[in-house]
């Protein structure tokens, strides 16, 4: 409240209220689930010049749809030159810092009371962060956000992210996120990998870190042959070597190396230049000339010989440890994809807290990640690397680095609001799991126990597909006994904390009800089996609410078009009036909700089929049917069927109900309004007759709008 009452809020507010209440915008970010790459693609180019109203035509829109997109492409890209112009100095493109911080902090606390996760519209303020990062010049400190801004923009212009574009994002992130134990995370390191650091593979197992010591104990034997005069084998003193302490600031020796355990073989490479510097830099004049040449001469075997061999035995060895095997050429190939390092809740440091009117990057980065549109880009490519990569191969999501760094990442995202909301004061790295030792249980959750949990589902879909008429399995169902669902509810309880996972759950379950994915028999026995998985991971009141799970279940059903069968359309049917109808005793029902909105557009989309799929007499049983459902959820009167009909708030779900009953004859339509208890005087009128030809044509979500 003290905020929104500064001369500064006053100034941006309308500007920020401008861009995130572009319709285009916000259905588009309310897709999170769709179907193929050119649905991801944004345009994020065009919201941020004022000539996008000048673009090319669009291949794939019409001409009503290219001008409602160019008409709010202009107003976006209106909103980011104001926006400029209020931070700049004159006609430089540099931001001034402290309007950037104080512009930035603002869209920080909003971010920090949006809901969490996936919410669509509802995060198009982190939309919004990435195009003023991306239309300035920014203060030097800002360049790792940047970095990671233009990443991620490249993965929403081109509507999918490749394993190079996961090790920039990390790379990015390490920089971010300050990690002790990784030197390159330091501000003012490279964000390139280097030759060193390529194809590093990450011990985490005890089967790996024994063979890993194994082989620096090797190959320090072989070192200690190079070196008769054992030179580097103990630690050099200031009584060896007076003044020796302040000269060198990391002292190395050979003893030193094997009490230390390396979780990469390069890192020991590192530690042995390390020692061999620290030799030519004590050593200097001619006195120390000697010295200098005996560091090179060894530095030269070790390279050309000790570590060269050490490395070829230790990742021929390791690659029969790692569950997948091809885990070593898999990692080459995917561009030095190195999950982040775990760690404990962090304070930020005094002299850190906002200094130089800089904001938390942490919390910025955290906003980047959460954009709607990075969001199911990587949820996308996530469930991908879950069915193709890891189910197709018969291997563990633990054997796969994408896995467990795509997890990384969407934890990130998760923890956005709180991060935000403390202006990023306290934040953690989560840490991936691999590691069964870590202190933090979500990561290994994700990763160990219910990813696996997710591919059997998948297998589970793909059963009941190839069972289903006309597949290579029916015979052998046939002969079978009947099949039953083989995970249990129970297995999925206590899980309501891991939001990701949820994501990850709906996410499939849009992919199998998608037409291809399953036939509309097989769809009768696969969508109760992710429903169940559902209902136990999200809180009833918190899934009535999430309008981009439901919009996106709704266009993968609607694709079926007249080919879905009566089977599947009644467990859809009965499914969905279970979700609405389960209500919390303490909560208000599900009445106004987004679920009982997305159901009407679903039967609104089956009654433009005719009766293929939904008849008149099946109209009335469904409509009356989810009224009751709707009613039952409910504790007071006062939000009850009968009253929210006169409710101004229930006006868009109105419309959908006379939408669909307006096919009904007469007598049958007010037969329905009398059993509903609805009065016969209670006229919607002209103005919700036009709203209804116009709004809800725009929220319906039939292919072919």
């Amino acid at each position: 409240e003290l905020v929104q009452t500064t001369l500064l809020a006053q100034r941006l507010n309308p500007l920020i209220e401008q861009y995130v209440s572009q319709m285009f915008l916000r259905e588009s970010a309310n897709k999170t689930f769709v179907s193929s790459q050119i649905d991801r693609r944004l345009p994020t180019t065009q919201r941020r010049s004022l000539t996008s109203s000048k673009s090319g035509k669009n291949a794939f829109m019409n001409d009503s749809k290219q001008k409602i997109f160019e008409e709010a492409m202009l107003k976006c890209s209106q909103a980011i030159f104001e926006f400029r112009k209020l931070m700049s100095d004159g006609d430089s493109p540099a931001y001034r810092t402290k309007l950037l911080y104080a512009t930035l902090s603002l869209l920080m606390g909003y971010h920090g009371t949006s809901p969490a996760f996936l919410g669509g519209d509802k995060h198009l303020y982190c939309t919004l962060v990435a195009d003023i990062l991306l239309s300035g010049r920014l203060p030097k400190a800002y360049l790792p956000v940047l970095s990671l801004a233009r990443t991620l923009d490249d993965c929403v212009k081109a509507g999918i992210i490749t394993d190079s574009q996961i090790s920039d994002i990390q790379s990015a992130l390490k920089k971010i996120y300050p990690s002790e134990n990784n030197a390159a995370t330091e501000p003012g390191a490279s964000s390139k990998p280097s030759a060193t650091n390529a194809g590093a593979t990450t011990v985490h197992s005890a089967e790996l870190k024994s063979l890993l010591k194994k082989t620096v104990a090797a190959g320090v034997d072989a070192m200690k042959e190079a070196d008769p005069q054992s030179l580097f084998l103990n630690p050099v003193t200031d009584a060896i070597a007076p003044g020796y302490s302040k000269v060198i600031q990391k002292p190395m020796c050979m003893k030193q190396m094997l009490a230390t355990n390396y979780l990469t073989i390069q890192e020991w490479d590192r530690d042995v230049t390390l020692m061999f510097r620290n030799c030519i830099a004590y050593n200097t004049g001619n006195d120390g000339q000697w010295f200098r040449g005996e560091a090179r001469r060894q530095h030269e075997v070790f390279k050309n010989d000790i570590y060269p061999q050490a490395k070829k035995i230790f990742e021929e060895e390791s690659a029969k440890v790692l569950p997948a095997r091809d885990v070593q050429k898999k990692r080459k190939a995917s561009g030095n994809i190195e999950p982040l390092e775990g760690t404990k809740l962090k304070k930020r440091k005094k002299g850190d807290k906002d200094p130089d009117n800089l904001p938390s990057m942490q919390a910025l980065a955290s906003m980047l990640l959460s954009d709607p549109f990075v969001i199911r880009i990587l949820l996308d490519r996530l469930l991908k690397s879950l069915r193709i990569d890891t189910m197709k191969s018969s291997t563990l999501p633990v054997g796969h680095t994408v896995v467990p760094s795509l997890l990384q990442l969407l934890q990130l995202a998760q923890f956005s609001q709180q991060l935000c909301a403390i202006r990023g004061k306290r934040y953690m790295i989560p840490a991936v799991g691999i590691d069964p030792n870590d202190e933090d249980p979500v990561g290994f959750q994700l990763l160990r126990q219910y990813t696996p949990l997710l591919i059997k589902l998948f297998l589970e879909a793909e059963l009941d597909k190839r069972t289903s008429d006309s597949k290579d399995l029916l015979s052998a169902a046939k002969s079978l006994p009947k099949r039953t669902n083989i995970i249990s509810s129970e297995t999925w309880k206590n899980t309501k904390h891991l939001h990701v996972l949820r994501g990850l759950i709906e996410g499939a379950m849009v992919h199998v009800c998608q037409p291809g994915n399953s036939f509309d028999k097989s769809l009768a026995q696969t969508f109760p089996k992710f429903a169940d998985a559902l209902s136990q991971l999200a809180p009833t009141p918190h899934l009535w609410e999430d309008r981009t799970f439901f919009l996106s279940l709704v266009q993968a059903i609607a694709r079926h078009k007249g080919k879905l069968r009566s089977e599947a359309r009644d467990t859809i049917v009965s499914t969905w009036l279970g979700w609405l109808k389960d209500a919390p005793n303490d909560r208000e029902g599900s009445m106004f909700s987004s679920a009982h909105e997305s159901f009407l557009i679903l039967i609104n989309e089956w009654v433009t089929l005719g009766n293929l799929v939904l008849s008149r007499e099946a109209l009335i049983t469904v409509t009356q049917n989810t009224v009751e459902a709707v009613d039952a959820s409910e504790k007071s009167e006062d939000r009850k069927f009968k009253q929210a009909w006169k409710d101004d708030k229930f006006g868009d779900i109105k419309v959908l109900y006379e939408r669909a009953l307006k096919t009904l004859p007469e007598t049958q339509l007010k037969e329905w309004k009398n059993r509903m208890g609805i009065e016969e005087n209670d006229e919607s009128g002209e103005e919700s007759r036009v709203k209804m030809e116009t709004d809800v044509d725009d929220n319906l979500t039939s292919p072919t709008t």
